[in-house]
């Protein structure tokens, strides 16, 4: 851990000086939990490499590319998803859309995260208003539905000849 540590600041800093600033409380924390060691400032490495051995690399990084196979990043998109409904007229994509280049120019920051690129509309991702009533009257048809089958009795076609005297659903008869 200690040499993690080391190599982190030794990369962060500019100079020795700077790294002697930045190394004190490390110091005092790894003394603390037991370790001897000290951070010390390691030089960095120039580049001294010759252009045929950069070559050589390059070739074999080239190599290593066809064989392996690359990982795709995916795309970062935000969706907006607006409930469905035949009273709109207007065109709700092309107003969003004029609005978020109106709100996040591209001098900006956000403007990275938040255009027409990042920000996708769609209507499909969410049910329309039909479907939420429907689905909303079922389960309240159901309900009622079992609630008059749990107060029936009997369920015989010919209810005056019922051998139970019309109590044939009622549990636990004998």
């Amino acid at each position: 851990m200690p040499q993690g540590i080391e190599k982190r600041l030794t990369n962060n800093s500019s100079k020795e000086k700077i790294f002697e600033d930045a190394a004190i409380p490390y110091n005092q924390a790894l003394k603390k939990n037991g370790h001897v060691k000290a951070l010390k400032y390691a030089e960095k490495k120039t580049n001294t490499t010759t252009k045929i051995e950069n070559e050589r690399k390059e070739t074999a990084n080239e190599e290593t590319k066809e064989t392996k196979t690359t990982n795709r990043r995916k795309r970062r998109i935000i969706w907006f998803n607006p409930p469905y409904s035949k009273n709109v007229s207007s065109n709700i994509s092309k107003k969003f859309l004029d609005l978020l280049n109106s709100c996040f120019p591209q001098n900006q920051k956000i403007h990275k995260i938040v255009n027409k690129n990042t920000v996708k509309l769609s209507y499909s991702c969410t049910p329309n208003i039909k479907q939420i009533i429907r689905s909303h009257n079922k389960g309240i048809i159901n309900e009622t539905s079992k609630k008059t089958s749990a107060t029936k009795l009997c369920n015989c076609s010919d209810k005056p000849s019922c051998p139970f005297q019309g109590k044939c659903l009622e549990q636990s008869l004998v």
